[in-house]
């Protein structure tokens, strides 16, 4: 599975049951309610805090949204469990929208390819892979190397390590574009971790930072169009709401330069200012423990 995680003999068994065979085995007295993912957690929790949150998005080392939609579009659902309920009754649907992406109509660069060949689950997740912070550092070095090569970076030598996958981590890349110092102190200390057969020039960082800021602004645009699809799947525009709210958590989009305001930016372009001023973007600090905390005191 995803994230570095291997595990074995789970597929198709119920979590809950597993938990609960688990506690048993530790004796604890525990019983589990409720089981749900970030998303769905980050949704719940600050919609909780604010009602106009329609969209819960994850953007971090992954990217996942959750979003309510009507019982009767979810035609997953077997019709005897959708007749059930209410026409206007609601479930919270985590999209693992992470999974969505294939080359038939999401461009991929020989970058992304080279990438995605090189990963141990290749094929799988190619939108997440475009532009979660697990993977922007490498997609940077990926671009990096061929400007190396190309004699107009590091005066074409390779420095020390950095042509070994997953050596460039995107913190690298916050650090570059955060350094805004004339002597560039911070970015020629990061640069220094992988003993360059010549110090950095000005120049050279200066390439490396466009990189950086031409892979997370791309990551910014594709996280929008998250957004974008769940907001048109609502249809939440055409109902003239003027309080569209989206709570998102997550390190890359909190603590990456920058990273909100060039979310809010391709938002602003795909729909106009006029339009898009009526999403609001806002940091879900409560996170998805809050809200399994609340679905679990909902559960009957």
């Amino acid at each position: 599975m995803g994230k570095g995680f291997t595990l074995q003999n789970t597929e198709g068994k119920d979590l809950a049951d597993m938990f609960h065979d688990a506690f048993k085995r530790k004796n604890l007295n525990v019983k589990v309610t409720a089981i749900l993912n970030d998303t769905v957690g980050t949704l719940v929790a600050h919609g909780y805090t604010n009602p106009a949150c329609r969209i819960g998005l994850i953007f971090a080392t992954g990217i996942n949204a959750a979003y309510p939609e009507k019982v009767p579009l979810i035609t997953k659902l077997d019709e005897s469990i959708r007749s059930k309920y209410p026409e206007n009754t609601e479930m919270l649907i985590n999209t693992e929208i992470d999974i969505f992406g294939t080359e038939a109509y999401l461009p991929l660069t020989k970058y992304d390819l080279e990438l995605d060949n090189s990963h141990n689950q290749p094929k799988f997740q190619l939108y997440e892979k475009m532009l979660s912070g697990a993977y922007m550092g490498e997609l940077t070095r990926l671009i990096a190397m061929d400007f190396i090569k190309a004699g107009v970076l590091f005066e074409g030598h390779v420095p020390e390590g950095f042509g070994e996958a997953w050596a460039f981590p995107t913190m690298y890349m916050s650090t570059l574009e955060n350094d805004d110092k004339v002597d560039h102190k911070a970015s020629l200390e990061l640069l220094s971790n992988f003993n360059c057969v010549n110090t950095p020039t000005l120049n050279d960082i200066a390439i490396l930072t466009r990189i950086c800021r031409i892979v997370s602004t791309r990551s910014a645009s594709l996280a929008a169009v998250s957004i974008i699809s769940l907001i048109d799947q609502q249809k939440l525009l055409e109902a003239d709401r003027d309080d569209i709210v989206v709570g998102i958590n997550g390190s890359t989009y909190e603590f990456y330069p920058h990273m909100n305001l060039r979310v809010r930016r391709a938002l602003d372009e795909w729909y106009g200012k006029e339009t898009s001023s009526k999403i609001t973007l806002e940091v879900a600090s409560e996170g998805g423990s809050v809200g399994g905390a609340l679905i679990a005191m909902l559960c009957k």
